[in-house]
């Protein structure tokens, strides 16, 4: 049994005095008209009422003098009145759930201005008539098939016009949409043929000033596709399951900066050799093996980057010809490598990407040490001593981002290897496997860290981990010490520790004694006077955007401050601790509408107010 939840004028308002921005407005299946009232003072960028399943034309009315985009997803029906209010509406509105609409309620949206989305399945030409005169973005996703008459109807559209839904149009359909003169996304097309109306949309589609997309497009002929390789960006013809040479011969000179072909399960050595020429991004995410003169071909790419993701095997002698590649190489569908491939892959020059390996012997690892260029291991999630200390040997960023725990001994090794290493996975570490670290002579990544303890490797990690310009992002430690505290402040940039959930007083005077720059720490609930006092003598920004409450006194202590001072989750604000913070001389950011009336209203006085 399916319960109605009523959102309330009650309930409205205590939305409006506590976590507006947060609330689940979406939860609610119908509104009262004195709640959508209180709405009308929302200032926000968005009200998803998803959840609504109808609406009275009063309500309609009241929703239509909004500012902003609203979400009306759930509503599977509108009346007259209600879509004449509406369509008065000034942002974007969404339809989503509505499947067919009729005439009226047609003409009156097509008098919006915005973005419109609408959820039409089927469409008569008399409404499609009048939502061509739609100004503005037109979403119609669901739509799967458009009439000859309709299509010359929307060739008159103006603005960003969206039929994804549409798999087939006839010629004279096509010829129509050519002639519109907005952006026009026709993903789901599955026949680009050679008759004039698909050439004319094809050399229309081909002038987008962005990524081109086809997810559905089986049948490509060669003239289309002569039409489309005068794209300047990404090309995407992921619905193509095979491609004749005389095809991949015109395709590949395509003007753009890419092509994916990701449902291709084969290709000949002939097409091969003409991509080989290409220069730009070649993917195959469909492929699931090659021929060595296939492979032999492509590893003579002129482009950037080659990806065989869908690879799911690798010969060496396959392994021994993609060696000879030069740029970046995805092989990401490999979960393992013989010895002899490893030596082939380990000529290849540029980064290399076997993310898919779960685990590499002692033999692999040996062999991939010697490759140049950067090297992505992310599928490993643990390795023994002997591997990484021939991993150490490589020379080149080093990525093994997903391991969750490494050995004193392995630690010991990594730290002598060069280039960058990337151990982001990693949420603990011994002090032993810490201090080796420190040693490390390059950029080093512990993103997934959780605690620097005052134990001598834990410190001299911190030391470590000070940059000497730029951000330090600590996005899970959760455990700092006061000793590790005053080595990260030293670093010369933004330091970013948003899982610290507490902060006590002497940390908080650790974090701040000489740093210059920001200071994030949105996960603090809680920030005594105190602290409140040490954080105020930072040079730089300071985000405490987690904090509900502030006392008078710790409102009193952060006003001084001379940089940025983000309070944006306060919820209870005394008058006294609002006037303390409308003495602050730089930007201060509160959201004002969860904090009383009384104490915003001393703050609007505030001329840096964000």
């Amino acid at each position: 049994m399916t319960i109605e939840k009523i959102f309330t004028k009650a309930i409205a308002e205590e939305i409006f005095r506590t976590n507006f921005e947060e609330a689940e407005l979406s939860q609610f299946t119908a509104i009262e008209e004195d709640a959508a009232w209180v709405l009308h003072f929302f200032e926000g960028g968005s009200l998803n009422l998803g959840g609504l399943k109808e609406i009275s034309d009063s309500v309609a009315e009241v929703l239509s003098n909004y500012k902003v985009n609203l979400w009306l997803d759930g509503l599977r029906d509108l009346s007259d009145s209600a879509a004449v209010s509406l369509s008065k509406h000034e942002g974007n509105l969404s339809l989503d759930s509505i499947t067919c609409v009729t005439d009226q309620v047609a003409e009156s949206l097509g008098r919006h201005v915005g973005s419109l989305n609408i959820g039409l399945t089927s469409i008569s030409d008399e409404v499609a008539k009048s939502l061509s005169k739609h100004r503005g973005t037109l979403h119609l996703p669901d739509l799967i098939c458009l009439s000859d008459e309709a299509a010359e109807s929307f060739s008159n559209h103006v603005g960003l016009l969206t039929l994804d839904g549409i798999e087939t149009l006839s010629d004279a359909a096509t010829e129509s949409l050519s002639q519109h003169e907005g952006e026009l996304s026709l993903t789901g097309l599955s026949t680009l043929s050679d008759s004039r109306g698909h050439l004319l949309l094809a050399a229309r589609l081909a002038g987008k000033d962005d990524q081109l997309n086809f997810f559905k497009l089986n049948h490509l002929s060669v003239q289309a596709g002569s039409k489309l390789c005068k794209h300047q960006h990404r090309l995407y013809l992921s619905g193509l399951l095979e491609l004749s040479d005389e095809l991949t011969q015109v395709l590949a000179k395509h003007n753009g900066r890419g092509l994916a072909f990701d449902k291709l399960t084969s290709l000949s050595t002939i097409g091969a050799i003409s991509l080989s020429e290409y220069r730009g991004d070649l993917s195959f995410g469909g492929l699931s093996s090659i021929s060595v003169a296939t492979a032999k071909a492509l590893s003579k790419h002129a482009g950037e980057a080659l990806s065989l993701a869908g690879l799911k095997d690798l010969s060496d002698e396959v392994a021994t010809e993609l060696g000879f590649h030069v740029g970046e190489l995805y092989l990401a569908g490999l979960n393992k490598i013989s010895d002899a491939a490893a030596i082939g892959l380990a000529r290849h020059n540029g980064p290399l990407y076997l993310s898919g390996l779960l685990e590499i012997s002692e033999a692999v690892a040996k062999q991939l040490s010697k490759h140049v260029g950067e090297l992505f291991l992310w599928g490993l999630t643990e390795i023994s001593d002997v591997v990484a200390l021939e991993l150490a040997r490589h020379k080149g960023y080093l990525g093994l981002s997903y391991l969750t725990a490494i050995s004193d001994n392995a630690a010991k090794y990594l730290s002598g290897h060069v280039g960058g290493l990337s151990l982001a996975g990693l949420t603990t570490l011994s002090d032993a496997a810490a201090g080796a670290l420190a040693n490390y002579n390059g950029q080093l990544s512990l993103a997934g860290l959780t605690c620097l303890s005052d134990n001598a490797g834990n410190i001299a990690l911190a030391r470590k981990l000070v940059r000497p310009k730029g951000a330090a992002w600590f996005p899970n430690l959760c455990d700092l010490s006061v000793s590790a505290a005053l080595e990260l402040a030293k670093n010369k940039g933004a330091l970013c520790m948003n899982a610290l959930t507490s902060l006590s007083d002497e940390l908080a005077e650790s974090l701040c004694r000489g740093h210059k720059g920001r200071i994030e720490l949105n996960g603090l609930l809680e920030l005594s006077d105190n602290a409140a006092a040490s954080l105020s003598q930072n040079d730089g920004s300071l985000e405490l955007n987690g904090l509900t409450q502030l006392t008078d006194l710790a409102a009193e202590n952060l006003s001084p401050m001379k940089r940025g001072l983000f309070l944006d989750g306060l919820r209870n604000l005394s008058d006294q601790a609002a006037l303390a913070l409308a003495k602050h001389p730089g930007p201060l950011s509160i959201n004002l509408r969860r904090i009383s009336e009384s104490a915003a209203s001393i703050l609007r006085r505030h001329a840096s107010l964000g």
